[in-house]
């Protein structure tokens, strides 16, 4: 009698115990997916509009199964380090400049051939949305290890300042020295165009500015005002010679191991936030435009024949670059926004 209590007391308590485990267990299974999502842009910036709508609406869409973190304003890591970082997998997603993902791929390098394209809509929707966008993210997954999610605009085109005098062809910039990113194909545009490249780090842009050590820069609207340079540059021709965007992305090996379903509501968020970022990004480059011209700084427009001369003189960049960038890949490009 004693033996069959002990028995039956024994199988509760293999039974609650058992039970607890499995509880511990099954809970652990369900923890939320951490996705940690690093860059630079600031929340009320376009850019960091769209992010944060990203974040939420794969937050929503997941209904728990995932967590995605916006470390916004560099706060965690940025631009070139963010993509080393989601390399290396030390964080699962972040967002960098086309231009600064140079160090792992130069399959971006055409966004900034001079006035290949003519909006940044079109750089999104139909060359990087489009069957390029599809080739240039499969070869981002083979040779480099990342998932491409969205594009951006951080900005809208990339125009052309100084703190001398007003300019409106390109024999204006003659005797200029122009800041530009160490970037080969940039220092030939400027050099194209009649400005003298000056390679400056842009931690040091305002100083120098400032100082005389460069004359102006190649920059979006965004960034002359973020970064207060209004300050200092006096005269914008707005010719916008290129289009660089914001490429979002994930650790490959990462993204595999996701179920298909958070996939799925990870690339269905980043679809229903494009138009939005779209639409505030220019709104915002308006905004900024006139607050630029309010502070004392003159804006010009080039006339279409102007402009024309602008194409022309840059034009020589083209050959340059044709053994890297091929012909029929530029033809390409511009066929898809026809």
């Amino acid at each position: 009698m004693i033996k069959k209590q002990f028995l039956i007391i024994l199988s509760l308590c293999i039974f609650v115990f058992g039970s607890f485990f499995y509880q511990v267990s099954k809970s652990e299974a369900q923890e939320p997916i951490r996705i940690r999502f690093a860059h630079l842009a600031r929340p009320d910036v376009a850019l960091g509009i769209r992010i944060q709508a990203f974040v939420d609406r794969v937050n929503e869409l997941c209904k728990g199964k995932v967590i995605v973190e916006n470390h916004h304003s560099g706060k965690l890591v940025v631009e070139t380090a963010a993509a080393r970082a989601a390399i290396q997998g030390n964080i699962e997603m972040g967002s960098t400049g086309s231009g600064n993902l140079t160090p792992f791929t130069s399959v971006y390098q055409f966004l900034e051939l001079p006035f290949l394209v003519n909006n940044m809509e079109d750089v999104i929707t139909k060359i990087l949305g489009g069957p390029i966008g599809k080739e240039i993210g499969k070869e981002v997954e083979k040779k480099v290890g990342l998932k491409v999610l969205m594009y951006s605009p951080s900005g809208q085109g990339q125009q052309i300042t100084n703190t001398k005098r007003e300019v409106r062809l390109p024999k204006d910039l003659h005797g200029l020295k122009i800041r530009t990113r160490p970037s080969k194909l940039e220092m030939a545009i400027v050099r194209a165009c009649g400005g003298a490249p000056t390679p400056v780090d842009w931690a040091e842009i305002f100083t120098a500015v400032q100082q005389g050590t460069v004359d102006g820069l190649v920059s979006q609207f965004l960034w002359i005002d973020t970064t207060k340079l209004s300050e200092v540059i006096k005269y914008i021709v707005q010719v916008n010679v290129n289009f660089p965007v914001h490429v979002s992305y994930m650790n490959l090996k990462f993204w595999n191991k996701l179920p298909s379903d958070i996939q799925n509501n990870i690339l269905k968020a980043a679809a229903e936030t494009e138009p939005l970022v779209l639409k505030v990004d220019k709104q915002q480059e308006e905004q900024i435009k006139k607050r630029l011209q309010k502070a004392g700084v003159s804006i010009y427009v080039p006339t279409p024949n102007e402009k024309a001369v602008w194409v022309k003189k840059a034009s020589v960049v083209y050959d340059e670059v044709k053994d890297k960038i091929s012909p029929e890949f530029i033809k390409r490009v511009k066929d898809s926004v026809k």
